[in-house]
């Protein structure tokens, strides 16, 4: 059987084909490593891939089924009495004032997609560049300079966003003005998850139960043992700021050109007490920086997110180095742009 851990330790030491992918694979080695540890009160398991059809592509694929954080997706559930889930509060912050002005301001300018440029260092290694165009109706195209991406372009190449990036896009889209709560779950079941939020405390249990009885070969083999129950109170509001933190990365990598995806977005991590936002100048620039702290990745090194303070998009991501976890920094050019601007 092959180590979840050492899938997800060769997936980051190849270079990115999707932006998102080293976030992910971090996040879901950062799990892996926690429960190995024997730190974990919570249990990380392998996915359970006949309840969770989602696709991906590339190394996006490889990191996302590496060691995917409880893999049995609640969204695949049957509707059934909504118990109480993890709730954080919301504050009136820099986040939601400026999540509040890009609502007021609607979606902004022309295009039909939006162009990201990103420059990746991991490790200390040298710097990649990879142009990342996704168009408003799900295609996706990269590639390492602009005339490369404007022959996939020409030529077709559409890989298609990962189904973690499309849910996540369409979750802070319904976050910009739909009920929290639900907003909130939308996001988390993005990616396959056996939370559970929203069913009741007999569903909740069933799912886990079924996971554990799944993945028990992966526990015997590592020598622990697993929790019978699924996770509450604190620690699963701590679970649930984790998936919100890194679905809303996968959320501003595929519709970062929006503002109203990047409003959802900072509306939902204005709900998670775990991040920090701080008012900071970049370059001369206005920006808020927002820290994800350790409690968010398993009492692993923080990440760092600097946004613009006027449009809220993103400009830079850092994730310091821990354990086996290499560090990244990345910057970002986000723009928005015509397809046919491409094909011309």
């Amino acid at each position: 059987m092959v180590d979840e851990m050492d899938l997800a330790k060769k997936s980051l030491q190849v270079s990115p084909l999707r932006p998102e992918a080293h976030e992910r694979a971090r996040a879901d080695l950062r799990a892996a490593l926690e429960e190995a540890s024997g730190r974990g009160e919570v249990a990380f398991l392998k996915p359970r891939r006949r309840r969770t059809p989602w696709i991906g592509a590339g190394i996006g694929a490889l990191a996302a089924g590496a060691a995917v954080v409880f893999a049995v997706s609640s969204m695949s559930q049957p509707a059934t009495p909504k118990a109480p889930v993890a709730q954080g509060p919301v504050v009136e912050s820099e986040l939601i004032s400026l999540a509040t002005r890009l609502t007021a301001a609607g979606e902004a300018g022309s295009g039909d997609a939006s162009l990201v440029v990103r420059t990746q260092t991991i490790d200390g290694q040298d710097p990649t560049v990879s142009y990342n165009l996704y168009t408003d109706d799900g295609r996706y195209f990269g590639a390492a300079d602009e005339a490369s991406l404007r022959q996939a372009i020409g030529e077709g190449s559409d890989e298609g966003f990962s189904r973690i990036v499309a849910n996540s896009v369409e979750a802070a889209r319904f976050a910009v003005d739909g009920d929290l709560e639900e907003a909130r779950r939308r996001m988390v079941d993005a990616a396959p998850n056996s939370l559970g939020l929203g069913l009741d405390e007999a569903a909740r249990q069933k799912i886990w139960d079924e996971t554990l009885a799944e993945n028990a070969d992966v526990y015997e083999a590592k020598g622990y043992q697993p929790p019978k129950n699924p996770p509450t109170g604190k620690k699963l509001e701590q679970l649930v700021g984790s998936h919100l933190w890194n679905q809303g990365l996968d959320a501003l990598n595929g519709g970062s050109g929006s503002p109203e995806v990047r409003a959802g977005v900072l509306r939902l991590y204005a709900s998670v007490p775990e991040v920090k936002v701080e008012k900071t100048t970049t370059e001369g620039q206005a920006t808020l920086t927002l820290t994800a702290g350790a409690a968010l990745s398993g009492g692993g090194a923080p990440q760092v997110l600097t946004v613009d303070a006027e449009s809220g998009t993103p400009i830079s991501l850092v994730s310091a180095a821990d354990a086996d976890v290499p560090g990244s920094q990345s910057t970002y050019q986000v723009s928005r742009v015509s397809v046919s601007d491409f094909t011309a």
